[in-house]
């Protein structure tokens, strides 16, 4: 279905303004994939060069080194994981696995880079779905961290 894409980010993140032409733009540059129940979606290490935007299923982000695989995240439809490493060009500090079959769109560095040439403004809007996601995180996490939950 033609514009896909763009409709699960503006339903899921917010995504406004989107002319015809993001549109395209947005279905040329994500990809689909699909996780096996038990799948690793990425490893801790690897490199961060994707964005997974969960479409459907359920994912667990962990540590494997501590507590035997301590999960520190659930990620669900509507949420995306793997944002971090993306952006900052670092490896992955965590590991991800689908906990059942799951669903993603997928955002690979290069074509994201690339728009931000041909596109600022469209790249600038997913930036800013992406920053209030790890604000949101953070606010969660210092919550945890001090007993405010």
């Amino acid at each position: 279905m033609a514009g896909e894409i763009a409709e699960y980010l503006k339903t899921h993140f917010g995504l406004q303004n989107i002319s015809g032409d993001d549109v395209k733009t947005i279905e040329s540059i994500f990809s689909e994939q699909g996780f096996e129940k038990d799948e690793i979606i990425f490893r801790e290490g690897e490199p961060g060069d994707r964005m997974f935007f969960i479409r459907e299923g359920l994912v667990k982000v962990y540590l494997r080194e501590i507590e035997k695989g301590k999960t520190i995240a659930l990620i669900k439809k509507g949420e995306l994981v793997g944002e971090l490493s993306f952006f900052d060009n670092g490896p992955h500090s965590a590991e991800a696995m689908a906990l059942t079959k799951t669903d993603a769109y997928v955002l690979n560095l290069d074509r994201f880079n690339g728009m931000k040439k041909t596109n600022p403004g469209l790249a600038l809007e997913i930036t800013d779905i992406v920053l209030k996601v790890v604000s949101a995180r953070l606010r969660g996490t210092t919550r945890k961290m001090y007993g405010i939950y």
